[in-house]
């Protein structure tokens, strides 16, 4: 069991440099911690883990996707060039990834990859029950991944994967938390289901969602549908948002929070 103090933010200066995929064995660098799992649903499933010898003082999350494809592994390798690239943003909203392993199995023709990223205990899905996140923290979760998604935009990079499963909740040595986006480059081709044909993800998706048009709003509305769930509206409004167009005529009531939120999520999954 990770304690609260043990799982604050890593320190800039103590982390491991960014590296290519790596084809070495993750015990090298990570010792990683399978006694349970820290976060576990249908996109990913993590572990707490420190350096070997605990040399930084840090704990890591490591994602472990197993029974991969050896033959995939240039998929992997496109897919991991690009969470480098997106890291090169800098967004204090952007889960920081240091480090992805593939290793071989006996069977030479499977491979387990491993992601290494800060520590994450949870992800806005869970921390919603489990921490009894009040409106305000929702809100402010909202604030901080849109700063995040202008500071990849500014980029000319997108998210297309953004679900109650693929925020992350990050704990601050004052003991507030930071809201953080995770997940990167899910949407690209690995030997996974593709995230588009997820059934379980798919209310979270516009009806044009494309992650090659640069043009794409999809990332705004799947954001908006993402609050909507989290603070409590049904799957069949949610889904019914994708062939319904909100009248923009509509006479929010803005002389109260709920009113000026309910006000800012119509318009952001608004077709226009």
């Amino acid at each position: 069991m990770i304690s609260k103090t043990s799982a604050h933010n890593n320190h800039p200066e103590r982390v491991p440099k960014r590296k290519p995929l790596s084809f070495e064995p993750i015990t090298n660098y990570f010792i990683p911690d399978y006694s349970q799992p820290l976060i576990s649903n249908p996109l990913m499933t993590t572990y707490h883990a420190t350096s070997v010898n605990g040399s930084d003082g840090n704990l890591y999350s490591i994602q472990r996707i197993e029974n991969v494809p050896t033959s995939a592994s240039a998929l992997w390798i496109r897919r991991w060039n690009h969470i480098l690239e997106l890291s090169k943003a800098a967004s204090p909203g952007v889960l920081n990834y240091f480090a992805c392993h593939m290793e071989k199995n006996v069977n030479a023709e499977i491979s387990t990859v491993y992601l290494v990223s800060e520590y994450a205990a949870s992800t806005l899905k869970e921390a919603k029950d489990r921490l009894n996140l009040p409106l305000a923290d929702v809100i402010r979760a909202m604030f901080q991944v849109s700063e995040a998604l202008i500071d990849l935009k500014k980029q000319g990079h997108f998210h297309h994967c953004i679900n109650p499963d693929s925020i992350f909740v990050i704990e601050n040595q004052d003991r507030t938390y930071s809201y953080k986006l995770g997940n990167l480059g899910a949407w690209m081709k690995t030997h996974e289901v593709d995230y588009d044909k997820r059934p379980e993800y798919s209310h979270f998706l516009p009806q044009d969602f494309d992650p090659l048009n640069k043009d794409s709003k999809s990332d705004v509305y799947s954001l908006g549908i993402t609050i909507m769930e989290i603070i409590g509206v049904n799957i069949d409004t949610l889904m019914a948002l994708k062939t319904k167009e909100v009248d923009p005529n509509y006479q929010h009531d803005t002389s109260s929070l709920a009113g000026t939120l309910r006000k800012l999520l119509l318009e952001a999954v608004h077709p226009d």
